[in-house]
C-alpha cells in the first residue's frame, strides 16, 4: 500500500506580524498552523526589521520581499500610478457596486486608490514568491491590500491556489472604515 505525502504550504499575508506591534493574536494562531503544513511562509507587508521579530516555529519562514521593494518605492509616484493601473479593473467594480457608499462618503475613494496602488504594486512580487515557494493555500489575515494582491497574483498566473482572508469588523463595514 503507497502512503502518499502532500506537500502543504501556506502563504500568510500579515499588516506587520512577526513584527510589533499588533496582531498579537497570531502568536497563538502561528503555533498552531505550524501543526498542519509543511512551511508556512510569512509575507509581512509593513515591517520594521530593526525590531525584534517574535519567536517563530522552526517551519515557519519570513519573506520580506514586500517590505523590501515598499522601503525603497515609497515615494515613488510611477510606481504607485502604475500600481493603480493595474487594479483598474478592481476599482471600477468596487464603485460601481458600491455607489452610494461612495457618494455618501468621498474619502473612501481615495481609501480605495491608496489600496489599490499598493496592491498593484506588490502583485509581481507576489508572483514571483508563488513560483518560487509553490503554496498550496494563500491565507491573508486583513481583507485589504494583501487579499487583492493575492487575487490579482494569483489570477494573473492562472493558478488553482484557494484564496483566504479573515475578515475583521474594519474589513467588513465599509461605513466604518
Amino acid at each position: 500500500m503507497n502512503k502518499e505525502v502532500f506537500i502543504i504550504n501556506l502563504f500568510l499575508l500579515t499588516s506587520s506580524f512577526p513584527y510589533y506591534p499588533g496582531e498579537q493574536f497570531l502568536e497563538a494562531e502561528i503555533v498552531i498552523l505550524a501543526q498542519y503544513f509543511n512551511s508556512i511562509y510569512l509575507i509581512p507587508l509593513n515591517c520594521d526589521n530593526s525590531i525584534m521579530p517574535r519567536v517563530l516555529p522552526s517551519n515557519v519562514v519570513v519573506l520580506e520581499d514586500v517590505c523590501s521593494f515598499k522601503s525603497r518605492n515609497k515615494y515613488n509616484l510611477l510606481s504607485r500610478l502604475t500600481g493603480i493601473y493595474k487594479c483598474l479593473d478592481a476599482i471600477n467594480n468596487e464603485i460601481r457596486k458600491r455607489k452610494t457608499i461612495f457618494l455618501s462618503h468621498p474619502k473612501l475613494v481615495l481609501k480605495l486608490l491608496k489600496i489599490a496602488s499598493v496592491s498593484g504594486q506588490i502583485v509581481p512580487i507576489l508572483e514571483s514568491l508563488i513560483l518560487r515557494h509553490h503554496p498550496t493555500i494563500v491565507y491573508s489575515y486583513w481583507l485589504t491590500t494583501g487579499s487583492l494582491a493575492s487575487y490579482l497574483a494569483v489570477h494573473n498566473l492562472k493558478k488553482e491556489i484557494p484564496l483566504i482572508s479573515r475578515c475583521h469588523r474594519y474589513d467588513l463595514y465599509e461605513e466604518s472604515h
